[in-house]
């Protein structure tokens, strides 16, 4: 018995307060469904051929009362406490090798026509920082290049959310930009012609709703053609006033006798403006040509850029990157004179330089590590009047000044006012142990959100992510193209929400045997967590039938054998429990339904049935080039799907199992030594001492000090089971070695350590010789990514490598 004692109006009180929590008690136990946070659809499908679609609000169970997550006793599928069942789950997509050595494998997708890089990423297991990777790469085209050069916004982990894609235009410099605490999207849009462009900008907010910035002065190229405006690709820079600050190349007609050109040689004189996004009004504007000689620049009359006609001008300043600092000045770097200035925003002259050669300008001899010059994306921070720092991409080489000194990244500190007793200081140089060097463009980004940093190395789809410490910290590495035939301007790493406004997420069904299966993207669109699947008949009510949990761009779900004559579906977005988007109508063989697809560029494709809902009669998915197709289905169960098939149009998808033999090109007989790759000197395949088949991969290197030589494979990890034993074997005849013990089997991880216990000794036996070792990953060997490795620590190392396998050790049960 409880007893209550106190004033009559206490004991009320009290007796009210158990009355509440008796009735909400009883509300949580006896209301089906009331703890479930996720919300079925409030909304009606519309369509363009029938009345509104009502959503069928109460989700079918066993009398919807289901206390708590179970299994379905027929399918195994999991059900919530609603009754609403998870489907099985998977990221869908196929990656592409075509068989032209000098196309980039790609992925393809079954709802989305986009065809980004397959990037190869390494990460060390060190903590990375949070957001996804924005990249522009340019290509030489689908035969020397990539098969689309677009922008993207990709994950760490190499899955896609957004591409961008200006067909037929270029485009750069896709990156995130905050101002007044709301987040937009830049990029530049046009035509590139040498090192310049003519075009517009971009400007994107969190619904991909576009604000186009053009250039209204008259700017004369050196090709006399008519462009969609005047602005140059170098940089897009918004500013807290709600402007932009812009680069313009203008040709304009100039005596070049000083420098041994013609009297009526030509320049390209570079520009920059400022202009009111919302007017267009142009509200400063500088030209290089008013404040400098080009008899002053660091450029040679005749080089790659030019020579001085009227159709190739002589680029004297080239400039490269503008910021706003304060309020009453320009940070602007030149390429081309070595320099970085101060430029007063009242009047345009120069306030300051900072040189990068030995004379350093109104700073004083910079250090000789300090040293920079065709430098790109120079950035100031931590500005105040006493100081500044000032990072930079410090190519130190360019097409006609190849040297002995690697790019890197730069980081100085400025004592201001200039003082030349007061010198600056290198606070951090960013370079590789396996250092680069970049002749044109790149980028170095401060300030990730747990203070690492990025860097793009320009030429070749390259980017690196370190510590927030100096270079040697490297912690994620990817790469999206070949060296030779792909260039990316800058490249960013930031974080980034977005919703499409203007299209919808895409779906396709397809019938296999005795299920039906989905595939759903939604270009653009972050954080979805799952989509709520409904069947979706055409003058019936939505039933819910489900839901799929997002695992990639493309999610692809099994509604398994009980729903094989399930004719049409929908599914709706989920982000943080509730429904924010219905996609399109999918159905399968047999019946129709015509539904509005709107593409990832906002525009309606017209009234189109879908029919069989491959979608080809919305989107062209064919391919032209000759290639060889991979597809994977990562589920959640972490396993993989591998065939493969000569044609890609015929490629289907498979149940998913795993491959016995993990290691892909094992005999290097594949158009090219992918995913192969050398780990110092050079890999090849060659037909001059074969195991079995007619090519094997042949490795040679000789570096003036001992280096970590060989080569390697990165393991698909869905492949891999961390604590799980393996045993990797190839056939290996090493030729030669110095200064080093003998060559190595090793499973690895990250970029390049092995695991414990998982080395295995190579014989050089002067024959092919079965080489092995037995090794296992933990898991946070497994985070930071398997692989295998054939390596030596020598100053020389060469061998041949053939029939390579990786496979499970069976264990007695």
């Amino acid at each position: 018995m409880v007893v209550i004692s106190g004033s009559p109006w206490a004991k009320r009180l009290v007796f009210l307060v158990i009355s509440i929590n008796i009735l909400l008690w009883w509300y949580v136990y006896c209301v089906p469904g009331v703890t479930d946070n996720v919300q079925p659809a409030t909304t009606k499908l519309k369509t363009n051929n029938a009345k509104a679609i009502p959503v069928n609000k109460k989700v079918e169970g066993k009398d919807g009362k289901s206390a708590k997550a179970a299994k379905d006793e027929k399918t195994g599928e999991s059900v919530d406490k609603k009754g609403i069942k998870t489907f099985r789950s998977w990221s869908n997509f196929d990656i592409v090798r075509p068989k032209n050595d000098h196309t980039y494998v790609y992925r393809r997708f079954k709802s989305s026509p986009h065809k980004p890089p397959h990037i190869e990423w390494n990460p060390n297991g060190k903590p990375l920082a949070k957001g996804y990777v924005f990249i522009t790469p340019q290509s030489s085209g689908a035969e020397r290049g990539l098969v689309q050069a677009a922008s993207f916004i990709m994950k760490q982990n190499a899955e896609m959310i957004y591409a961008h894609d200006e067909e037929p235009y270029d485009s750069a410099g896709l990156r995130v930009q905050t101002v007044h605490n709301e987040q937009f999207l830049t990029l530049w849009r046009g035509y590139r012609k040498m090192s310049h462009g003519f075009g517009e900008v971009i400007v994107m907010n969190s619904e991909y709703e576009k604000t186009v910035v053009h250039l209204d002065a008259i700017i004369t190229n050196m090709y006399g053609q008519k462009f969609l405006s005047g602005l140059d690709f170098h940089e897009q820079e918004l500013t807290t006033r709600g402007t932009i600050l812009v680069t313009a190349y203008n040709t304009t007609m100039y005596n070049l006798t000083q420098m041994g050109g013609s009297e009526h040689g030509f320049v390209t004189d570079s520009l920059f403006f400022e202009i009111d996004i919302e007017t267009q009004e142009i509200l400063f504007s500088w030209s290089a040509l008013d404040h400098f000689w080009p008899k002053d620049s660091m450029l040679p009359l005749i080089s790659a850029s030019g020579y001085g006609g009227p159709k190739n001008p002589y680029d004297f300043f080239h400039l490269s990157s503008i910021q706003a600092v304060n309020h009453d000045s320009f940070l602007i770097s030149s390429r081309n004179f070595w320099s970085v200035y101060l430029i007063s925003r009242s009047n345009g002259r120069i306030l300051w330089e900072l040189r990068g050669n030995t004379k350093g300008g109104d700073f004083g001899a910079l250090p000789h590590h300090g040293r920079f010059r065709w430098q790109n994306h120079v950035r100031a921070h931590n500005v105040t009047s006493r100081e500044m720092i000032l990072s930079m991409f410090d190519n130190h080489n360019s097409p006609e000044d190849m040297g002995k000194t690697y790019s890197r990244g730069l980081l100085l500190k400025l004592k201001l006012p200039p003082n030349p007793d007061e010198k600056p200081e290198v606070l951090r140089i960013l370079s590789p142990d396996r250092a680069k060097i970049s002749p044109e463009y790149g980028s170095y980004q401060l300030g990730l959100s747990n203070g690492n940093q990025f860097m793009s190395w320009g030429a070749g789809g390259v980017v690196h992510e370190y510590g927030p410490d100096d270079g040697h910290d490297l912690r994620w590495q990817a790469r999206f193209g070949y060296d030779e035939s792909i260039t990316s301007y800058r490249a960013f790493k930031d974080v980034w929400t977005g919703t499409p406004s203007k299209w919808t997420p895409a779906l396709v069904v397809e019938k296999r045997e005795d299920t039906v299966m989905g595939f759903v993207s939604w270009n653009g669109a972050t954080d979805i967590d799952a989509y709520h699947i409904y069947l979706a008949e055409p003058g019936t009510e939505l039933k819910p039938l489900g839901k799929a949990k997002v695992l990639g761009f493309e999610t692809g779900f099994d509604l398994g054998v009980k729903h094989n004559e399930t004719n049409c579906i929908m599914v709706a977005a989920v982000r943080k429990g509730q429904e924010i988007r219905q996609s399109n109508v999918g159905c399968i063989e047999g019946k129709t339904f015509v539904s509005t697809i709107v593409d990832s560029m906002g525009k309606a494709t017209g009234d189109s049935v879908v029919e069989k809902t491959t979608l080809q009669k919305i989107m062209d998915l064919s391919t032209t080039l000759d290639e060889t197709t991979t597809t994977f289905e990562s589920e959640t169960s972490a396993t993989l799907v591998s065939t493969t098939t000569t044609e890609a149009s015929t490629t289907t998808s498979a149940a998913p199992e795993i491959p016995s033999n993990r290691v892909l090109n094992p005999g290097f007989e594949d158009a090219s030594i992918y995913p192969w790759e050398s780990m110092s000197g050079s890999l090849s395949r060659v037909s001059s001492d074969v195991h079995t088949g007619s090519q094997s991969g042949f490795y040679s290197g000789n570096t003036p000090m001992s280096a970590m030589q060989g080569v390697r494979q990165f393991i698909e990890p869905n492949w891999i089971t961390p604590g799980k034993s393996y045993k990797f074997s190839a056939w290996v005849k090493v030729t030669n070695t110095v200064n080093c013990g003998s060559p190595t089997m090793v499973c690895g991880q990250g970029v390049g350590q092995g695991t414990t216990s998982s080395v295995g000794s190579i014989q050089q036996t002067g024959d092919f010789y079965l080489a092995s070792v037995t090794c296992s990953w933990t898991q946070a060997q497994w985070e930071a990514r398997p692989s295998v490795q054939i390596r030596g620590y020598c100053t020389a190392l060469s061998f041949f490598v053939d029939d390579a396998t990786l496979e499970e050790v069976e264990t007695l049960g």
